[in-house]
């Protein structure tokens, strides 16, 4: 059921990006998943979960079925499996199982209600080795969380992936038909990165490259 949920959550980014490779995808729905349900997960643990290389937390299982218009997971579950809760008689230990998951659920949930706190608590400087991220000139560096200009909760992902660049008629900006440079235009000025999310300046949406932004913006070489 679980590898149900992710397939369904991929297939829904497919639609509403058209984008439909794993990759791409994967890193829409990290943007979807930290922007509008406070949840951080790097794209390439997205994609572990959907080859089943790995396991997802209850917490992003979920916020998934969130996604999907479903209350949690349970709910997800409930009402794509017929609905029906009742204990097999004929599966021997059955109900000890629903009592097992009924505990490991719950000790779940208070699992992640520390974490929670301790995240709350690292980010004030209460606990001291907390880290944050902080835009420099063209790209992020780590840093301790003071709350100065530009600093952002650490996401590994920007951190590695997200770069302001320059741009010229030979730069390469599609992948197998998928945008890998994203744009800001504000003030008639472009500015372009190479990762999405928000230009760390003025905390604009950055939009993915299309031709017509490159036949109308994108100067030649040899004139820069």
């Amino acid at each position: 059921m679980i590898l149900k949920l992710l397939k369904a959550a991929f297939e829904k980014i497919e639609r509403q990006t058209s984008n439909k490779s794993d990759n791409g995808r994967a890193a829409h729905l990290e943007h979807e998943l930290r922007e509008n349900y406070k949840i951080s997960v790097s794209a390439k643990s997205l994609v572990r979960y959907l080859k089943e290389e790995s396991a997802p937390k209850t917490e992003l299982l979920n916020k998934l079925a969130e996604f999907l218009d479903y209350e949690n997971y349970e709910d997800y579950v409930s009402k794509n499996s017929g609905g029906d809760k009742t204990p097999k008689k004929n599966l021997k230990g059955g109900s000890k199982l629903i009592k097992d998951g009924i505990r490991w659920k719950a000790r779940n949930t208070w699992m992640a209600f520390v974490a929670l706190i301790i995240g709350n608590l690292a980010y004030i400087g209460l606990i001291n080795d907390e880290k944050c991220m902080v835009w420099v000139n063209d790209h992020y560096e780590k840093c301790e969380c003071t709350g100065q200009a530009l600093e952002f909760e650490l996401n590994e992902t920007e951190l590695e992936n997200f770069r302001k660049v320059s741009v010229c008629d030979t730069t390469k900006f599609f992948e197998k038909y998928d945008a890998i440079i994203w744009y800001d235009k504000y003030n008639n000025k472009m500015e372009y990165f190479t990762f999405y999310g928000r230009n760390p300046i003025n905390g604009r949406t950055l939009r993915p490259i299309t031709q017509t932004i490159i036949d109308n913006h994108v100067q030649p070489c040899d004139s820069l």
